[in-house]
């Protein structure tokens, strides 16, 4: 009846809530993507949308859809992901993601365990992408991460390996600077170097208050 596709260009502009904005995030022509919505538009046979001067919002059905298509979207990139697995398992390989140093490199022995209790196994490692958006996405492709706390999400297992301590570097004249310990909620006020905000919070060395 429809694709995903068009599920996808739907679900986009549903958040983006601007053809055009959805056509740039999709590298599409924004004709093409009015023309996709239009299309599905009238095989559902129900609008979708109300357009507007400065973009579109959902009608009460969009809305009740959207729920829908988020489900379809997400139960075809799980169904996708568990093929995946299943064949890197038949073929005995594991995948290991890691954003910075390779792990066989920053812990060697960790690797060196394994492959001594599985020597008939093929380890491949991943340099993943910043982690934006569901893990689920930036994770797609790989068995294990070796990686800060994700996101919690359905489907993902986190194990922790070990607990890093953080510190904070001021200047001597700083109110913390006389301070041999600090609680979370002693630094909360202060400004950080960090990551982008769509880069999951754990990743900005800081838990939620």
């Amino acid at each position: 009846m429809f694709s995903q596709g068009q599920l996808r260009y739907f679900v986009t502009v549903s958040e983006e809530g601007q053809i055009t904005r959805a056509a740039r995030k999709l590298h599409l022509a924004q004709p093409a993507l009015s023309q996709a919505i239009a299309q599905l538009e009238s095989q559902l046979g129900i609008e979708l949308f109300v357009r507007h001067p400065r973009g579109v919002t959902l009608t009460d059905a969009g809305a009740v859809f959207l729920v829908k298509a988020r489900a379809a979207l997400a139960a075809e990139a799980e169904t996708a992901q568990t093929a995946l697995a299943l064949r890197r398992a038949a073929n005995a390989a594991i995948t290991i993601g890691f954003i910075g140093p390779p792990p066989a490199i920053s812990t060697p022995a960790l690797f060196a365990a394994f492959a001594e209790h599985n020597s008939h196994a093929e380890i491949a490692f991943q340099d993943l992408p910043f982690p934006c958006g569901a893990t689920s996405t930036w994770l797609a492709n790989v068995d294990v991460a070796i990686s800060h706390s994700p996101a919690a999400e359905r489907g993902v297992s986190v194990q922790p390996v070990r607990v890093e301590p953080r510190a904070a570097v001021v200047r001597r004249d700083h109110a913390l600077a006389a301070s041999s310990e600090l609680e979370l909620a002693d630094v909360l006020g202060e400004t950080f170097v960090s990551y982008h905000p769509d880069v999951q919070p754990a990743w900005g060395g800081l838990p939620q208050p």
